[in-house]
């Protein structure tokens, strides 16, 4: 199965971009509880995954994140802040700061994801 998200191109247009099958098998489905994996502190709001396009994707951090997440859940690794957001449109909103953990939920079937959102 391979996944497609939404990926902010150079020029500002919005395109559809895909994960390949052969890469999505290798990362372990992380479960759908945000507060395993993230500080829920101050002004979170949660956004669906939907709503979100990256401003880039490297497999390099899909597979770091994958792992830092895994460790953040076992205790062995301090939670991660909430995902970074700008807005984009009146729907859309572009992610500033983790990239990696939105293909990561997006890759194990979260619907939303915590975020902070960034105005500057």
């Amino acid at each position: 199965m391979s996944v497609t998200y939404k990926l902010l191109a150079e020029d500002g247009s919005i395109a559809e971009a895909t994960l390949e099958r052969e890469f999505v098998q290798g990362l372990v489905s992380l479960p759908d509880n945000p507060t395993d994996f993230f500080r829920l502190e101050g002004d979170v709001i949660f956004l669906e995954l939907a709503a979100l396009v990256n401003s880039r994707a490297r497999q390099r951090g899909i597979l770091n994140a994958n792992e830092y997440m895994r460790q953040a859940a076992n205790g062995d690794m301090e939670k991660r802040q909430p995902i970074s957001v700008s807005p984009l449109s009146e729907n859309l909103w572009q992610v500033v700061d983790g990239n990696s953990t939105v293909l990561n939920a997006l890759l194990s079937g979260w619907s939303k994801v915590p975020c902070i959102v960034n105005n500057e």
